[in-house]
């Protein structure tokens, strides 16, 4: 083979793997959530992590558990130790799906959650947000 050849193969195999790389990218890239690609990640409370914070869109709320036989569970909107909103729970060990609409700041934001408790156990229950979107 002459040099031309070689650097024309060369080139060409560069380009291929570069195309197939960015195809590779950007097929991920749709794969993703809205949420993920916001830098979220779902966030549990539980009675080993009794606050815990979620960040979405530049806003930040806290989940708050308080373990009990029926356990409580809240959101701290603002973040300043108190709750805004307690959870309606049902303590029935079964896995239930809630969701609520919040405005922080001038964004409204609906927020997604589970949730699971048992009312004859302690250190059972849990609160996750698992999904944020704005309307």
């Amino acid at each position: 083979m002459d040099r031309q050849t070689v650097i024309l193969a060369t080139t060409l195999t560069v380009l291929v793997g570069l195309t197939g790389l960015q195809a590779g990218i950007i097929q991920s890239d749709q794969n993703r959530s809205p949420e993920q690609a916001n830098g979220f990640e779902p966030v549990t409370a539980d009675s080993e992590n009794n606050v815990a914070t979620a960040s979405f869109y530049n806003q930040s709320i806290d989940l708050m558990y308080e373990d009990r036989a029926a356990a409580k569970m809240y959101l701290d909107y603002d973040r300043d130790g108190s709750f805004d909103h307690q959870i309606d729970v049902e303590s029935d060990g079964e896995r239930h799906n809630t969701s609520r609409t919040v405005t922080l700041g001038e964004e409204s934001y609906g927020l997604y959650f589970s949730y699971s408790d048992d009312a004859g156990r302690t250190d059972d229950g849990q609160l996750t947000l698992y999904k944020v979107t704005r309307p």
